[in-house]
């Protein structure tokens, strides 16, 4: 009898060759805790994440998982996960450490970065630290150019406690 709790595996290995699940579509794993990227997936170590982000990338560019992942930052088994201080300022609104993960996207560029309380798919300000861009920034004299520039702005524009 199949069960989910019995599903592992890593999403790393989906689709490595350009062959390998052409027709993709869609991809949800979220009822698969075990699975290396799964919907909820959650990491050990905070040095685990960059080189995890630019193997999946693949997967990210094509648009198939992006709105369903929600990785953080390991609350119960991480030894870099810490408590943030209690902020006894009424006045002054201070957000937690910044465990979860948030895919960005302006305009063709991809990248993540740490954030709090985000989940991915939302494009509301949120405090987050410095991105990690998977892609390099687009030439300056294509159209791509100015639409990132205009949706890196919207981004960047608030008030970001971690920046």
């Amino acid at each position: 009898m199949f069960t989910v709790d019995r599903v592992r595996g890593d999403i790393r290995d989906v689709g490595e060759s350009e062959n390998d699940f052409p027709m993709l579509e869609e991809l949800d794993l979220s009822c698969c805790k075990a699975i290396i990227g799964s919907q909820h997936y959650s990491f050990q170590r905070i040095s685990d994440v960059p080189a995890f982000m630019n193997d999946v990338h693949r997967l990210l560019k094509r648009n198939i998982m992006n709105d369903r992942c929600q990785w953080s930052l390991s609350e119960d088994q991480s030894p870099d996960w810490y408590e943030a201080e209690v902020n006894n300022n009424e006045d002054e609104e201070i957000p937690g450490p910044p465990f979860d993960i948030r895919l960005v996207q302006a305009g063709p560029r991809l990248g993540w970065a740490w954030g709090f309380h985000t989940y991915i798919g939302d494009d509301s300000p949120c405090d987050s630290c410095e991105i990690n861009w998977l892609d390099p920034e687009p030439d300056r004299n294509s159209n791509d150019y100015e639409i990132y520039i205009q949706e890196l702005q919207a981004i960047q524009g608030g008030n970001d406690f971690f920046n």
